[in-house]
């Protein structure tokens, strides 16, 4: 089970990446960095000119264990979630979608050193440019689709986020025990603690995202229709009683974890989140932005959901589902360590 988790997400050490370093396998992220056209002199200077970039990549120091022993990764079979950020930043440039087109930053990509500069202050900040946070998280969705993983995200919050919500469909739920704002080193070991107890649970999610972007919903008196549900709900069952075994051992084990951990690191806490699977349009983060675009500047939409191609480019992924992770941090979390 691999899961792409936003590069705001892990920067901030928000419930969706830890919840997803915790269950995942693998978890795929958007590393910002150059071109392979750029040279390592050329990545040096840049880091030398960009104090910014500098500045992110030492927000992501607490994550290196992680990426050390491969629980975090910015590949998955050669492919880089940048190629989906690209396009989707070049799709709306060129007016794919009216409404988001005078959001985005002209020549995001045309320079190597400006477009390190924003998207790492972009990260840094919490993502409130629309022209760089947008095409990040649409590219993200369609890099997850293409590659037939799971997409992390938050519990909705935004007029878009919330939007954005309406256009899922549900597949399953569960709470689950996570540490909050835990250093890599404890992650690392828990995951290789956890690894054994948690086969089920991944297997079963799989199978359940499997099943709900591969059906089509059917429709009233459809035979096949009906199938798919009888085998949602199956696939749902069993993501919740995978889940209700591993809870209680998961949580001494977490609870363990944090006793035994470094005191100096009292931001790590002991806390619950909730798991939510969905299946949405693999557009839906441009669908939602774009209506909550509209809103706000007091336009309509003359296109309805879709987009208004810009070019005559079939879209490999269009009418493609994507599963997301929708975690949401409740009740109040446990405070491990010394204060």
């Amino acid at each position: 089970m691999d899961v792409v988790v936003s590069p705001y997400h892990l920067t901030s050490r928000e419930p969706a990446a830890m919840v997803s370093l915790l269950l995942a396998d693998r978890v795929v992220t958007l590393m910002p960095a150059p071109t392979r056209t750029m040279r390592a002199d050329d990545l040096r200077d840049a880091a030398y000119a960009l104090p910014r970039y500098l500045k992110f990549v030492e927000s992501w120091r607490w994550s290196q264990a992680l990426w050390e022993c491969g629980a975090i990764v910015s590949q998955r079979g050669g492919l880089d979630p940048i190629d989906e950020v690209r396009r989707v930043w070049e799709d709306l440039a060129a007016g794919a979608w009216p409404e988001l087109s005078l959001l985005m930053r002209a020549g995001l990509f045309d320079d190597e050193r400006g477009y390190l500069d924003a998207v790492a202050g972009d990260v840094l900040k919490g993502g409130p440019d629309p022209g760089i946070c947008i095409p990040v998280s649409a590219g993200l969705d369609r890099f997850a689709a293409g590659c037939g993983l799971l997409s992390a995200r938050s519990a909705a919050v935004s007029v878009a986020q919330k939007a954005e919500e309406r256009m899922g469909r549900r597949l399953f739920a569960f709470s689950v025990p996570v540490l909050s704002q835990a250093p890599g080193e404890l992650m690392s070991d828990v995951r290789a603690d956890a690894e054994e107890m948690l086969g089920e649970l991944r297997e079963s999610i799989d199978a359940a995202c499997e099943q709900g972007c591969a059906a089509d919903g059917g429709t009233d008196g459809d035979a096949d229709g009906g199938a798919s549900d009888v085998a949602g709900l199956e696939c749902s069952r069993r993501v919740s009683e995978a889940a209700g075994r591993v809870s209680g051992g998961l949580a001494d084990l977490l609870a363990c974890a944090v006793e035994a951990s470094d005191r100096r690191e009292t931001r790590t806490v002991l806390a619950t989140a909730t798991v939510t699977g969905v299946a949405l349009p693999v557009n839906a983060v441009l669908c939602s932005s774009s209506h909550a675009a509209s809103a706000l500047i007091g336009t309509r939409s003359s296109r309805g959901d879709e987009p208004r191609a810009a070019l005559p480019v079939a879209d490999p992924l269009a009418g493609r589902l994507v599963a997301g992770l929708v975690v949401k941090l409740v009740g109040s979390p446990v405070t491990g360590g010394r204060r």
